[in-house]
């Protein structure tokens, strides 16, 4: 029994150490994957991020060009009456004075438009480059 014992004793000791190393390569490996877990946690919330600046980016210029449009629209419409009156002597120039308050007016109104636009763009990208959070954290 003693030989068989004496081979026992490092039999024993070498599976321990076997185990010991599998072990240890088990535990780097759960800690390798959950690196890679929070690295990809945080990855998908890099891109959703990116997703949601890039949508606000997308409204503001959808509503910009509609503004624009608008404006556009709205100057051709109003040219009409502005170019009769301007092409009667008698009513020339006071559609000339009636007509540059008109165009100032809705040169404001349609440059506070975009201006807000812009500003709430700005507002809601930089709400979602935080993640949707108003507190700063």
């Amino acid at each position: 029994m003693t030989a068989v014992a004496a081979l026992v004793g490092p039999v024993v000791l070498g599976v321990l150490l076997l185990v010991a190393a599998t072990l240890r390569r088990v535990d780097d490996e759960v800690r390798l994957l959950g690196l890679a877990c929070r690295a990809a946690r945080r990855d998908a919330e890099r891109a959703a991020t990116v997703e949601a600046v890039e949508e606000a980016r997308r409204v503001e210029e959808a509503v910009e060009a509609g503004t624009s449009g608008v404006r556009d629209v709205h100057r051709a419409i109003a040219d009409v009456p502005f170019g009769i009156l301007g092409a009667l002597p008698p009513t020339r120039a006071a559609s000339e004075a009636v007509r540059q308050v008109h165009d100032r007016t809705a040169d404001g109104v349609y440059g506070a438009v975009s201006a807000v636009n812009r500003a709430a763009g700005a507002v809601l990208r930089a709400l979602r480059g935080r993640g949707g959070r108003s507190d700063g954290r």
